[in-house]
């Protein structure tokens, strides 16, 4: 079983960073920054299917990233078994900022 802990954020403005745990093949994302989809670029992150997405509150620091984020994996057809998890008043954001 192989585990890799990495902690994404290179700008000292960035407050919260986005930490990523990899389980042999499953990938959880905790939070999700602005600069979400740069940082997996530069690291070479891919975001797969069935990764999970974790938001410790409901603000714009940790889910600024959410909108760009849904747009890329519908886009590459990964969302199949992507799942997410957050308090309560997740659903209500999202709703809140749709297009």
């Amino acid at each position: 079983m192989r585990i890799v802990f990495q902690i994404l954020q290179t700008y000292t403005s960035q407050k919260i960073p986005c930490v990523v745990l990899t389980v042999d093949t499953k990938k959880y994302f905790f939070n999700t920054p602005e600069t979400l989809l740069r940082f997996c670029g530069e690291h070479y992150i891919k975001l797969g299917k069935g990764s999970s997405f974790f938001f410790t509150q409901v603000n714009t620091e940790h889910i600024t990233g959410l909108l760009p984020l849904l747009s890329a994996i519908f886009e590459d057809e990964a969302s199949y078994g992507t799942k997410f998890y957050g308090p309560p008043g997740l659903c209500k954001a999202l709703h809140e900022i749709r297009l």
